[in-house]
C-alpha cells in the first residue's frame, strides 16, 4: 500500500484491511516513511540510450530488492515515491 497517510495512519489502516498480519507490524521495514525508503534507494538515474531515449533506474536497485521482499506500506509518500515504487519493481521483472 502506497499512502501519503502519516505512518501510523497508514499502519492501521493497512492493518485493518488485512494488508498489514499482526506478526508483520513486528517486522523492521514492513512499514517505511517514504523519505526513508527514498534514500535507501537513492533516488533516480537517467541514462541516455542509443536510439536518444531516456532510461530512469533506481540508484541502488540492491537496496530496493532488499527492502521489496519485507515492504508492505509506504507512508508520506508523493508521486515521486510511487514512479521510484513502479521502476524498482519494473526493473525487478
Amino acid at each position: 500500500m502506497i499512502s501519503g497517510d502519516h505512518i501510523e495512519t497508514a499502519k492501521k489502516v493497512a492493518h485493518k484491511a488485512g494488508i498489514l498480519t499482526d506478526e508483520d507490524l513486528e517486522k523492521e521495514n514492513a512499514v517505511m516513511d517514504a523519505e526513508d525508503f527514498r534514500q535507501a534507494v537513492e533516488g533516480l538515474t537517467e541514462t541516455q540510450e542509443d536510439d536518444d531515449t531516456v532510461r530512469l533506474s533506481l540508484s541502488n536497485q540492491e537496496n530496493f530488492k532488499m527492502l521489496i521482499p519485507e515492504l508492505k506500506v509506504l507512508a508520506r509518500a508523493n508521486a515521486h515515491d510511487k514512479l521510484l515504487m513502479v521502476i524498482g519493481l519494473k526493473e525487478m521483472g
